[in-house]
């Protein structure tokens, strides 16, 4: 985290919500089977190394979540082309992120899909996904 925080240190909280708003890093897009709202997050997009987790949580409360409104959602994480050195946020990231969702989105969230998960990725889930999304 400290090597995280050293380098977005170097932008400035506009510049970095800019960056996400750039990169495209998070869409609101498209519907599930069941017709719920999607949320794409693109994760080859996202930079750990430029954007603080404070500003990553600061932007979605601001710009995501009042997009998905009070309705079911689903989550669909994209992990294809993500580098471990440039652009996978971690564990604890995503943990810290999912805690800091507002209660009444986080009710809404209905099922989460990840796609293309290298083996690091699907043994993690594996072995911490029903903690990590159950709140356990």
């Amino acid at each position: 985290m400290a090597q995280q925080m050293h380098f977005s240190s170097t932008l400035s909280e506009s510049e970095q919500e800019h960056l996400l708003d750039k990169l495209h890093v998070f869409k609101v897009q498209g519907r599930d089977k069941r017709g719920r709202t999607l949320l794409l997050i693109i994760v080859k997009h996202f930079s750990t190394r430029l954007v603080s987790s404070g500003i990553l949580k600061k932007y979605l409360e601001e710009n995501i979540y009042p997009k998905l409104g009070e309705k079911p959602f689903s989550m669909v994480y994209v992990h294809t082309d993500v580098q471990r050195s440039e652009n996978f946020p971690g564990s604890s990231l995503l943990r810290s992120i999912y805690d800091a969702i507002l209660m009444n989105v986080k009710n809404n969230l209905k099922s989460v899909y990840f796609l293309h998960p290298d083996l690091q990725a699907m043994l993690f889930l594996a072995t911490f996904g029903r903690l990590f999304l159950n709140g356990g």
